[in-house]
Parts: structure tokens; C-alpha cells; sequence
């Protein structure tokens, strides 16, 4: 069920554009190290303003402020869990690897 809809403003008077904002489930971000704080916020607040829950993998090199971040969007009111954090180095988390799958690349199309 949608959180909310609405109808959106089209050049054609004769047509309607409807929007639905709803949850999709869970959000995964991977973050660069050069734009440590405006990439994640920019998304999170995409993911957590239609319902979804986020999981951020910042950069290995700037985790303070994703931390900051989760703390911060913890501290407005959002439940825990919410926004989670995942810092480590991504070898040893097995990231690239779950990147490089073939079968989740299939499953993209890519």
C-alpha cells in the first residue's frame, strides 16, 4: 500500500500524472571516499522519506562521518536499525566479490 500518492502537474491538461511514493525495501549504498557526507545524505533521505530502511558502506577512509550521519538520523527520531552502518575493508567484507557475481550480474542484465 502506498504511503502516499498524489497527481502530479503535466503540459497536457487532458492527462494525468500520478505518483506513488512507497517502500521497496531495503536500500544499499556504497559511498566514494571524496564526497563523504552529501552523497549518503542525498540518498538516505530519498530511502527513509518513502519507508525504506538504508544500509551504508562508506569508503574505508571517511567512516566518522557516515557514523555522524547514522547518529544524527537516529538522534531526529527514526527508529534504530533504520540506517545502518557496515565499516570495514571491502575484501574482507566480501563485498567485491558479491559486485563481481556472475549470477547477480545475469540478474541485472548486465
Amino acid at each position: 500500500m502506498p504511503l502516499q500518492k498524489k497527481v502530479l502537474p503535466t503540459n497536457n491538461p487532458q492527462k494525468k500524472l500520478w505518483a506513488f511514493f512507497e517502500p521497496i525495501g531495503v536500500c544499499g549504498f556504497i559511498t566514494p571516499w571524496n564526497f563523504p557526507l552529501a552523497m549518503p545524505a542525498r540518498k538516505i533521505a530519498a530511502a527513509l522519506a518513502s519507508g525504506c530502511t538504508c544500509i551504508l558502506k562508506p569508503s574505508p577512509e571517511t567512516p566518522l562521518t557516515a557514523l555522524f550521519l547514522a547518529n544524527l538520523i537516529q538522534n531526529l527520531g527514526y527508529p534504530s536499525g533504520a540506517c545502518q552502518v557496515l565499516i570495514g575493508d571491502e575484501k574482507k567484507l566480501g563485498i567485491l566479490s558479491f559486485l563481481n557475481s556472475p549470477d547477480l550480474l545475469l540478474s541485472l542484465g548486465l
